[in-house]
């Protein structure tokens, strides 16, 4: 198996857990499977027990299972589930509400 065949494995799963619903096509737009902002963010905060510099606006920028997956495997290439890569330590806050940073 491949970097980028684990890590669509647990994107699907990941976006299926939160969804919850087992059918998900990697190449159709989280929106189109029935995601709402709200479960956006609750999906990314689910993938940074993996990627924790993920960033929600990440997922908006990349939305399907297919696209998170190729960004993710080109920002962490070693392995799934290690962090991705920020210029700055305000990068990866860029998300978060200031109560959070």
């Amino acid at each position: 198996m491949t970097r980028f065949d684990e890590t669509i494995s647990m994107v699907a799963d990941a976006f299926a857990e939160t969804l919850g619903t087992t059918d998900i096509d990697s190449e159709t737009g989280f929106f189109d499977l029935g995601a709402d902002s709200t479960t956006i963010v609750r999906f990314a905060f689910r993938l940074r027990k993996h990627w924790p510099d993920l960033r929600t606006v990440d997922v908006f920028s990349h939305p399907t299972v297919a696209e998170l997956s190729a960004y993710l495997t080109m920002a962490s290439p070693e392995s799934p589930g290690k962090p991705l890569i920020r210029s700055s330590p305000a990068d990866s806050r860029a998300d978060l509400r200031a109560d959070e940073r």
